[in-house]
């Protein structure tokens, strides 16, 4: 609720239905651990946002008004379920539950999550997970994933990352079909002679660079043609 407007904030409120149902200030500022006076100038702040007197108080006793009465008998089901809510989170930071939504990569799968997804199943037999076979870029947080697995060096710089498997390095393989076919390649510039298959980031709209910076820009503009 919002503290102004003509409504109590709901730890004002709070402190009202502990009051009204105490019977005592003094007993209820124990419960809430505040001071007495601290939670008399409270009840006064509520009423006075409200326009109503809710309670009825003299140096030795507390008695709920009627417009207390109404106001207390619909405060009590949503602050139990106020209550219930936070008593379910409490029990939920034991326990691991739920689905959990993945983006990535099939190798990625394949190397890290499938491995150890039976064990995982096992030990929280009441979670789910949900993986996206995916290559192209996500905003895990706009689409509700609550993680990824990417190559590092497509990373945004904003996201928080965690090493989840070993390093990796890139290879440029041939078939012995191939090379039995066609010139030796004895160094990196050699292979822009050849035929080469690479990926299309279809998210990014271009080529995979392949990592040998001296043919980077010559192997892009070679691989699209084939």
């Amino acid at each position: 609720m919002r503290s102004h407007g003509g409504r109590g904030g709901l730890d004002d409120l709070a402190a009202f239905a502990c009051v009204a149902e105490a019977g005592s200030f003094t007993r209820a500022a124990a419960r809430l651990a505040m001071s007495t006076s601290n939670l008399s100038h409270t009840i006064r702040r509520l009423e006075a946002r409200l326009g109503y007197r809710l309670l009825q108080r003299n140096s030795r006793s507390v008695s709920i008004t009627e417009e207390g009465r109404t106001l207390l008998a619909a405060l009590r089901p949503a602050l139990d379920g106020i209550d219930e809510a936070l008593e379910s989170l409490a029990h939920g930071r034991e326990q691991v539950l739920g689905t959990l939504r993945l983006t990535m990569t099939r190798q990625a799968y394949e190397a890290i999550v499938r491995p150890i997804l039976p064990e995982f199943g096992t030990r929280y037999p009441e979670a789910t997970i949900e993986v996206l076979i995916d290559y192209a870029y996500r905003d895990i947080v706009a689409e509700q994933f609550d993680g990824g697995i990417r190559l590092g060096e497509k990373l945004e710089r904003d996201m928080i990352a965690l090493k989840v498997g070993p390093d990796l390095s890139m290879a440029i393989v041939a078939a012995p079909s191939y090379l039995d076919q066609h010139p030796p390649i004895l160094q990196p510039e050699d292979l822009i002679q050849h035929r080469c298959i690479n990926y299309r980031m279809l998210s990014a709209g271009t080529i995979y660079a392949w990592s040998s910076k001296e043919t980077a820009r010559h192997l892009r503009s070679a691989s699209a043609g084939h």
